[in-house]
């Protein structure tokens, strides 16, 4: 299996283990304030014209669930670990038959 498929396979059993394994979290109380206050001021993004390979690249290097894809500095819409996920179960994708 090559590396691009272990890392894939490593992420779906890792959360499988983690959906099974922990018990429900309880309620969390949430606080007041805005979006701001929490969100990640380091944005990883890839370029609308990027390869599949890229995006999936930076989705491992920077352990991130998903990935903004902009086209001329706006946003044009995100790729997800699902959407490579689910492309790489019904073998559509090239780049699935080989490693990064």
């Amino acid at each position: 299996m090559n590396t691009l498929l272990n890392h894939a396979a490593a992420a779906v059993l890792s959360l499988a283990l983690v959906a099974c394994a922990t018990p429900p979290p309880a309620p969390v109380e949430i606080r007041s304030g805005t979006i701001e206050q929490i969100v990640s001021r380091q944005l990883v993004t890839v370029d609308h014209l990027a390869s599949p390979r890229r995006a999936l690249q930076l989705l491992i290097d920077y352990q991130i669930q998903s990935l903004p894809v902009l086209q001329n500095g706006k946003l044009l819409g995100i790729v997800t670990t699902d959407d490579f996920l689910r492309e790489f179960s019904y073998g559509q994708m090239t780049c699935a038959n080989r490693g990064l």
